[in-house]
């Protein structure tokens, strides 16, 4: 079919039926097939994707108690929530260029030849200007929803730095003399403007607070180890340190410079160029797999840097402060988070001064668990091997054999398990420990002759509070029950 005059061609172009873009011409010349030539920011995020590593039991919870676990919970939201939109995001651009395109095509053009890898159309010249507007629209919105990760990134790190900030106040209040000493200077104005004593009290701590939160993340860090006599260093015992500062000055670069690389970033973060190959004046992004990981690096460091500093200002509370770490530890593993539980759980392990030999226990056990679930046995051999469980009770016991593959002894020992006080029959059922065992049959028979009913099996999808994602939130035990409960 000819062209008018007053007409132009559209040619939209597909792969594997599916909508992959579109040229406009006047004078109907195509290639036969679109090359996509991804954006420098794209082939920027790809390289640098190659480049990436593979309520509760105590009645009167302290203030720092309950900064760890809202600390905790808000990195759970996160870890469930970002993903999920920042991936939506980029396919939501695609999804509306796509709607766009082919419905403005099939409702003011006529398709004139069609192919496996295209179809071509007509568009009269008077529908030109709508066309080009909307395609303004869509690539408005498209510049808009690339700043979406960018907001995700910026409060991700807020939520930190708010916990963090959350942290300080308890040092200071468990260390008056560190306000007292302040040398920060007051106009007369100020101290009247205060109705009593412990107002200007106040008044003095909200400023400390801000003036350190304001510093750069390693001064900050560094505040804490003069503060709390910390050493070696936290960044030098710290895997992931330079990826951890680089996420906070992206986080500045976000948040003053529409993601723009500037020199400050670059002389700040040693991991800016060597990993992610940032160059002054690029515009940085975050896909969903930064992001992911950022959440995890933040949430492993920020439960470290609480556990230290509640350790260091309240010594009593080493019971309660081992038992919320174990707690959350356990709940990683049942969301399906292996590597942040192994993290933390070897941070949980080699910390001195242990509340009790059963959390240790506990810890050893859920990291080997852990390791298993990973695929890697032979670590979590080791991990069980390094201690004697010959005289552990039979929660251990059961615990210990089933790590080892040892199924004829995990069914021995179940009805003996059943008549622990503190042992209940969905143990069995939701434990990530047997996970491997609920489809034996000798297993599921064992469990109907002690429990008199059929094992109920968790779905194999994971169940999410918004099942959306692969995580699962919800853990076999609720936070707070017996010490031992959360052996898994």
């Amino acid at each position: 079919m000819k062209k008018q005059e007053d007409e132009f061609y559209l040619c939209i172009y597909k792969e594997n039926g599916n909508f992959i873009g579109h040229v406009v011409s006047n004078e109907g010349e195509f290639p036969s097939k679109l090359k996509v030539v991804p954006e420098k920011s794209e082939r920027v995020r790809e390289r640098r994707r190659q480049e990436e590593l593979d309520s509760k039991a105590f009645t009167n919870p302290s203030d720092i108690d309950k900064i760890f676990s809202q600390f905790v919970n808000s990195m759970v939201g996160y870890m469930e929530i970002l993903p999920m939109i920042s991936s939506l995001v980029p396919n939501m651009s695609s999804f509306s260029t796509m709607k766009g395109v082919i419905g403005f095509a099939k409702k003011c053009g006529e398709k004139v030849e069609t192919c496996e890898d295209y179809d071509l159309f007509i568009i009269k010249d008077d529908s030109k200007h709508a066309f080009f507007k909307m395609m303004q629209k869509i690539s408005i919105s498209s510049m808009v929803g690339r700043q979406i990760p960018k907001m995700l990134i910026i409060g991700i790190v807020s939520s930190y730095e708010h916990h963090f900030s959350l942290v300080i106040r308890e040092i200071f209040k468990k260390n008056p003399e560190k306000i007292e000493s302040s040398r920060k200077e007051f106009t007369v104005q100020e101290v009247f403007k205060s109705s009593s004593l412990d107002e200007f009290r106040e008044s003095i701590l909200e400023r400390e607070v801000d003036s350190i939160i304001r510093e750069s993340f390693v001064e900050q860090i560094s505040w804490i180890e003069r503060t709390l006599t910390i050493q070696p260093p936290i960044g030098s015992k710290h895997n992931g340190w330079d990826e951890l500062v680089e996420i906070f000055e992206r986080r500045n670069i976000y948040a003053h410079a529409n993601g723009i690389v500037n020199s400050q970033y670059l002389r700040r973060s040693s991991a800016a160029k060597v990993k992610y190959g940032a160059v002054k004046g690029e515009e940085l992004t975050a896909d969903g797999r930064y992001i992911g990981a950022s959440i995890e690096a933040i949430c492993e460091f920020g439960v470290k840097l609480i556990q230290i500093a509640w350790r260091k200002i309240e010594k009593d509370q080493e019971t309660v402060a081992s038992q919320r770490l174990g707690e959350f530890c356990y709940n990683l593993i049942c969301q399906g988070k292996y590597t942040l539980a192994i993290r933390l759980l070897e941070f949980a392990t080699s910390l001195r001064d242990l509340s009790s030999e059963q959390r240790k226990r506990i810890n050893l056990v859920n990291l080997a668990n852990a390791y298993k679930l990973t695929g890697d046995n032979d670590k979590a051999l080791e991990i069980i091997n390094s201690v004697d469980w010959n005289f552990a009770n039979y929660e251990f016991q059961i615990s210990v054999a089933a790590i080892k593959g040892n199924d004829s002894q995990v069914i021995s020992l179940m009805e003996k398990v059943s008549q622990s006080e503190n042992f209940e029959s969905k143990n069995f059922e939701e434990w990530p420990l047997f996970a491997g065992l609920r489809e034996d049959t000798a297993f599921k028979s064992e469990f109907e002759r002690i429990y008199s009913r059929p094992m109920n099996i968790p779905s194999k999808k994971k169940v999410s509070i918004f099942d959306v994602s692969d995580s699962q939130i919800s853990s076999s035990k609720k936070i707070g029950s017996k010490e031992n409960s959360d052996t898994q």
